[in-house]
């Protein structure tokens, strides 16, 4: 879970121990003055994934890395640093889907293989847990979000992307109309 004590300004990723009922911090012994958002869990549960915010508090601007693998405080729990908004994790493990100003993108786990299957930017990503190969992302193509005041101005729709087609063209498909999502 992500979490804002009231002791700090900073929001960081805890992983609450059912058996011992307490929380567990992951997070903030590792970068300490950067925002943790979205946490999410490998399907096996073994790895801890999430989002973060660096800049202005830390001075870092560009992240040296687009997977980095962390060390934990728990010896039985995997913990990563992504590059990318709000990563997803496959049903099988196996990719990452995130998305940037730039777009939507795909990457392998071990960084690999790194695509672009949308040009828009998204609003998080989710994998189908049935069919394989497929995201679901909300977008708009006129979005852009550098150009100050139109985020509110775009209908934004859902659509589902199949990573694996062999024509980019018929790899999206858009499963709302109107905008009204």
């Amino acid at each position: 879970v992500a979490t804002r004590r009231p002791e700090s300004e900073i929001r960081h990723v805890e992983l609450f121990d059912l058996k011992k009922n307490e929380f567990v911090e992951l997070t903030r012994l590792l970068s300490p003055k950067s925002h943790h958002f979205n946490p999410f869990l490998s399907p096996d549960s073994s790895r801890v994934g999430y989002h973060t915010c660096r800049g202005d508090k830390t001075g870092r601007t560009n992240p040296h890395n687009l997977l980095q693998k962390l060390k934990t405080t728990s010896e039985d729990l995997s913990l990563f640093r992504f590059d990318g908004a709000f990563p997803s994790l496959s049903p099988e493990g196996d990719r990452f889907a995130f998305v940037t100003f730039t777009g939507v993108f795909v990457v392998n786990q071990d960084a690999s293989g790194l695509r672009q299957i949308l040009p828009n930017i998204g609003f998080g990503t989710v994998w189908d847990p049935v069919r394989r190969g497929i995201v679901y992302t909300s977008s708009d193509p006129s979005l852009n979000l550098t150009v100050p005041g139109l985020v509110g101005t775009h209908k934004i729709n859902i659509l589902a992307v199949n990573v694996d087609a062999q024509n980019p063209s018929a790899a999206v498909k858009k499963l709302t109309t109107g905008g009204q999502n």
